[in-house]
């Protein structure tokens, strides 16, 4: 039976708003918890962490008397949240970590960087953009269904590499306290044990 121009064209109208409105769908969470997966692993492991604490540290606010405790306390109380803004990437969702410049980049992070943007630009609904207290551009991912934190135990990792291999700052030995001395400071604010499952 041949259907009737007018019933054919709503047809194709609901077909095209159906379209539109799958595009319009924010991605499925696992995309997001995928993206996310990378970037913890291309920003926040191994000689990268290291290199994000280092400057986290060294950018802290004057007025702040103990910036490592500070800054490794905020990493590992906020969320990981993907926001790149005009100055570089901002890797938590405490505004008081400062972004990593883009001029800090090594290869593997401006490619993740680059192929965010082309994710974002074929899913427009997998970020928002809006601007900051500077009124700075900020372009903020969507999170994913679950809050992503930072592993603890490679924080304190990193933390220890980045204070034992500090050159030329004091003995081993005194690397050591200093080392026992952030991570009691550190243990006191955030439970630094792995609970038990």
């Amino acid at each position: 039976m041949r259907v009737p121009e007018a019933q054919g064209g709503a047809h194709r109208m609901q077909a095209t708003k159906n379209t539109e409105n799958e595009r319009a769908q924010p991605p499925e969470p696992e995309n997001a918890h995928r993206v996310y997966q990378n970037f913890v692993q291309v920003f926040l492991t191994a000689r990268n962490l290291q290199r994000f604490i280092i400057y986290a540290c060294n950018a802290s606010t004057a007025d702040n008397s103990d910036p490592i405790t500070f800054t490794v306390v905020a990493m590992l109380s906020s969320p990981v949240n993907i926001s790149l803004s005009n100055v570089g990437v901002r890797a938590f969702k405490n505004p008081s970590i400062p972004p990593l410049p883009y001029y800090l980049l090594d290869v593997s992070q401006c490619a993740f960087v680059r192929d965010l943007m082309a994710l974002v630009q074929q899913n427009e609904s997998m970020a928002t953009v809006s601007s900051d207290t500077n009124s700075s551009f900020v372009l903020r991912l969507q999170q994913p269904s679950q809050n992503m934190m930072i592993d603890k135990e490679a924080v304190m990792h990193a933390l220890s590499e980045t204070v034992m291999h500090a050159k030329p700052y004091g003995t081993a030995e005194t690397k050591k306290r200093v080392l026992a001395v952030l991570t009691q400071r550190i243990g006191s604010m955030v439970m630094l044990q792995k609970s038990s499952s």
